[in-house]
């Protein structure tokens, strides 16, 4: 695809946060579906940068919120910790790892007072 750019003479210029992401490794938004998206949204609302953060919302705190399964939750977690690259990590760990992830990636943006 770049060749045909480059032939074409079309330049793309990043913006400054998709050349961060791409450095970091970590995945942009449009990486995720909407399911995944709110499903990461539910996990991390408790989060708060300026107080520090409780633990994650649980699969069924997230089930709950959005009305779906636990199994539905559980299943979108799974390619969620596969998409953030955070599944080889013990089970404990996963998912405060997943929310600074997504945070520090920009997908999920702090809303103090939330």
């Amino acid at each position: 695809m770049n060749y045909y750019i480059r032939r074409l003479g079309w330049r793309i210029h990043p913006s400054e946060d998709e050349r961060t992401i791409a450095q970091t490794g970590l995945p942009a938004r449009t990486a995720l579906t909407d399911a995944q998206y709110l499903i990461l949204e539910a996990l991390c609302r408790p989060y708060d940068a300026e107080t520090g953060f409780t633990y994650p919302a649980s699969n069924w705190q997230i089930a709950h919120d959005l009305c779906l399964s636990v199994a539905t939750v559980k299943t979108h977690m799974r390619a969620l910790f596969k998409i953030f690259d955070v599944e080889s990590f013990p089970q404990n760990k996963k998912r405060m790892l997943l929310v600074e992830r997504a945070v520090d990636s920009g997908v999920i943006v702090n809303h103090h007072g939330r």
